[in-house]
């Protein structure tokens, strides 16, 4: 029934998963896959950088308000990567095994205070 109403709105256009179809064909397919990947290193990098400077060059310990304002970098960064790492980070906060308290306490914030994303981009 679901899967009816997603055809009839236009919205369900694939009904396996076929790697080719998702494969880039033309150059400009190609440039937006790069791009979108030079995106998620670009932000994963500058953060890993800061954060290793924070926590080894200057001995950053938890419950230092350094602490928050990269946990709230982190947040900020996943929203701005878009619905896929923004599930990484509702995941994570559920995950007190993986994660610090003072991260899981922003991440939380992911499950609740997320902004909506036009639906080609999600």
């Amino acid at each position: 029934r679901q899967e009816f109403r997603e055809d009839e709105r236009g919205l369900c256009k694939i009904r396996r998963y076929n790697p080719d179809i998702l494969n880039p064909e033309t150059a400009q397919e190609y440039a937006q896959v790069m791009a979108r990947m030079g995106q998620v290193f670009a932000a994963i990098s500058s953060y890993s950088v800061g954060l290793g400077f924070n926590v080894y060059g200057r001995g950053v310990q938890e419950g230092d308000p350094e602490v928050k304002a990269m946990a709230s970098d982190l947040r900020k960064r996943l929203i701005d990567l878009g619905p896929a790492f923004i599930k990484v980070g509702q995941v994570l906060a559920n995950r007190p095994d993986i994660v610090r308290a003072d991260y899981m306490e922003e991440l939380t914030k992911l499950q609740d205070k997320v902004p909506a994303f036009p639906t080609p981009k999600a």
